[in-house]
Formats: C-alpha cells, structure tokens, sequence
C-alpha cells in the first residue's frame, strides 16, 4: 500500500522540486544582473529591487548593462 501511494505522489514531488528550482534560478539571475547593474559603467542605471530589473533613472526604461 505504501508502495503505491509514494509512485502516485511522485508527479506531485516531481512538480514541486520544478517549481521550487524554477524559483531559485530566478532569484540567482537577479541577484548576478543586479552585480551587473551596479557595477556598469552607465552612471544612470540603477537596481529597482521590487521589480528585479535595472532600470534608466532618467527613462525609467530597463537597461542591459
């Protein structure tokens, strides 16, 4: 029985760990383009922690250092 439970929880497992990984590779990305973004050498750039993009503090457009 528990055998059979733990192989029809597997997709649910397989789901979460995805998501979960998903979510660590977004936050490793804004963590290095906010390393880039500080450290351009664009004097108007500057890091928008809510939104996780480097942005033109004249346009407010996103930059890529």
């Amino acid at each position: 029985m528990e055998k059979e439970q733990w192989n029809d929880t597997r997709n649910l497992r397989q789901k979460v760990n995805k998501r979960t990984e998903k979510e660590w590779d977004k936050a490793d990305a804004a963590f290095d383009n906010r390393d880039k973004c500080e450290q351009s050498a664009n004097i108007n750039a500057y890091w928008e922690p809510n939104t996780l993009r480097c942005l033109d503090r004249r346009t407010g457009r996103v930059i890529i250092p």
